[in-house]
């Protein structure tokens, strides 16, 4: 009986010890679990704030480059031939220029 009584003590610590390995691994992989586990919301917060930021700017720029070029062909509608007329009478101020140096030269 003593030998019986032994074997199922025997077998009780080790159904107890393998219980509580059980219990053991399973805290173990819960807690590698956690490990695991990554909070990315407030990067993911940061970078959707950057990327906003970003394309703010980016319609702004892209704003001031059509106004840009509104101007320009404004400008240039209006300048170019101002600019020409200027020439022409630049051109008559030369020939007047001229005759007076060959007047000169004959005086």
């Amino acid at each position: 009986m003593a030998e019986s009584e032994s074997a199922s003590a025997a077998k009780a610590e080790s159904g107890s010890a393998k219980e509580d390995m059980e219990i053991d691994l399973e805290v173990l992989a819960k807690n590698f679990a956690a490990l695991l586990r990554v909070d990315t919301t407030a990067k993911t917060k940061e970078m959707e704030s950057n990327i906003e930021d970003m394309l703010a700017r980016l319609d702004e720029y892209c704003h001031l480059l059509e106004r840009m070029r509104g101007e320009s062909a404004s400008t240039f509608n209006s300048q170019i031939p101002d600019l020409v007329k200027k020439c022409d009478e630049l051109k008559r101020v030369f020939e007047m220029i001229d005759q007076l140096e060959r007047f000169l030269i004959v005086v």
